[in-house]
């Protein structure tokens, strides 16, 4: 395999990176239009005066155009939290991708603390949180969870706890814009780094 120049492969990594937060911003600005659109729709059928609810015999709502608005606006937003999770992993596997290269550590025993120890690049002190994170997401258990809420508890609108009554930890996961940007930043300064002159 040809070596090439660290500045061409700094240059590579870190394109990457901006081809992932550029697809992410159009992402949003898709969603945020879809949303707008459906916060509006539903806020001029409200204001039109009109409600055609229909209820069965027992009482059950079958039919209103008011709900169904209303239904398209939250969905619009649960999209924005998936893409939000789903560029948050999509940002931390980069990194392992090229990591695993660097470090020609290709098994399945070669798990994220092997990667990080032996890689030739510097490593965001944060990178330990996004691991935490992007498993959180992946796979969504307590272990996971606690574990993250060691390092960062910004990444939850409940930290994980347990409640008496089931002895289950539970939790709230709330991802910002700021933290799908703070992922990019992340793994940006955790490779080569590219200097231009």
């Amino acid at each position: 395999m040809p070596l090439f120049p660290p500045q061409f492969v700094a240059h590579q990594y870190q394109s990457g990176i901006d081809h992932l937060r550029s697809g992410y911003q159009a992402a949003m600005r898709s969603l945020d239009q879809d949303r707008l659109r459906a916060e509006l729709a539903y806020e001029e059928y409200v204001a039109s005066g009109q409600d055609d609810r229909e209820y069965d015999e027992d009482g059950c709502l079958i039919q209103s155009t008011a709900f169904m608005l209303k239904s398209e606006e939250y969905e619009a937003g649960y999209a924005v939290k998936a893409v939000r999770e789903a560029f948050i992993i999509s940002a931390f596997h980069y990194w392992e991708k090229w990591a695993r290269g660097w470090t020609a550590l290709k098994w399945p025993k070669d798990q994220y603390r092997n990667l990080r120890d032996k890689s030739p690049h510097p490593v965001s002190s944060e990178l330990n949180a996004l691991n935490h994170l992007t498993n959180l997401l992946k796979h969504g258990n307590a272990h996971h969870a606690q574990k993250l809420a060691a390092l960062r508890t910004d990444h939850f609108w409940r930290s994980p706890m347990c409640f008496i009554h089931n002895r289950e930890v539970s939790w709230a996961v709330g991802i910002s814009d700021a933290h799908v940007e703070e992922a990019f930043s992340i793994v940006r300064a955790s490779g080569p780094q590219y200097y231009s002159k």
